[in-house]
């Protein structure tokens, strides 16, 4: 493990803010969900079913949050950056990848341990083990949507800090946790037809993902999904890469606007 990686990931544990807001106020909104299943649906299938749909909600609200506190580091780094890109051995991809990595790393953590408020809170509820039935799909999909985030938001904060609009960073960061909210809560809570939607929405198809990873029930075809959510993942990663290779250092006067 590098020093870079090691200090990254140490960070992160210590941010009591990414704490909060990307795991304990995740795992509170889980409780109402839970006892929200009337005695009347107390059977495996429909709990199964309500579950897998409230987890991945709650896995994409998680790393749309934690992605973009990662993310903002490119911003507030963008001097050392620079410098160690120019006087050291971590190039700009090394940088990228160690930074995905370490992201990875803590998206994982956060992931289990939400899966494992599933697990026992729906369990506890229903009276039946409620375990995921596809575990090792579930774990590659719940993957998948850490990178698809980190990869998001890498790739819009780091254009902002390229183009040096200062007051886009937070406002970015708010708009996707916001966007993955509104579009996972219809997809979730909603008797709205979601098919275009859906094929249309990275973050609906990772959302469809992760419900069938829990549940094994998917409407969709598994392959174009993941085909699709490959594509978008690729994508914004050369966009990261390619306005990294091009940042230059932001004034610490831009910083303050």
């Amino acid at each position: 493990m590098t020093k870079y990686l090691k200090y990254f990931i140490i960070s992160m544990f210590r941010s009591r803010g990414l704490i909060f807001f990307g795991l304990f106020l995740i795992l509170l909104s889980l409780i109402p969900n839970m006892l929200s299943i009337s005695d009347s649906a107390h059977y495996s299938l429909k709990v199964l079913n309500h579950a897998s749909r409230w987890y991945g909600l709650a896995i994409l609200i998680s790393f749309s949050i934690v992605s973009g506190t990662l993310a903002q580091m490119i911003y507030f780094s963008s001097s050392a950056i620079i410098y160690l890109h120019r006087h050291s051995k971590l190039s700009i991809n090394r940088y990228y990848f160690e930074s995905t990595l370490g992201a990875m790393v803590i998206f994982g953590i956060y992931a289990l341990i939400i899966l494992f408020a599933t697990i026992v809170g729906y369990s506890y509820v229903s009276k039946n083990i409620i375990f995921p039935k596809k575990l090792l799909m579930l774990v590659l999909f719940t993957m998948l949507a850490g990178l698809f985030y980190f990869s998001l938001s890498f790739s819009l904060q780091a254009i902002a800090t390229l183009l040096k609009k200062a007051h886009l960073i937070e406002y970015l960061a708010y708009f996707l946790i916001s966007l993955t909210f509104l579009l996972g809560y219809l997809q979730v809570n909603t008797s709205l037809d979601v098919s275009l939607l859906v094929f249309l929405s990275p973050l609906n198809s990772i959302l469809s993902l992760l419900i069938y990873g829990y549940s094994g029930i998917l409407s969709f075809s598994v392959e174009f999904l993941l085909v699709t959510s490959l594509f978008y993942i690729t994508v914004l990663q050369l966009i990261s890469v390619w306005s990294l290779k091009r940042l230059k250092e932001v004034r610490i006067e831009d910083k303050l606007i």
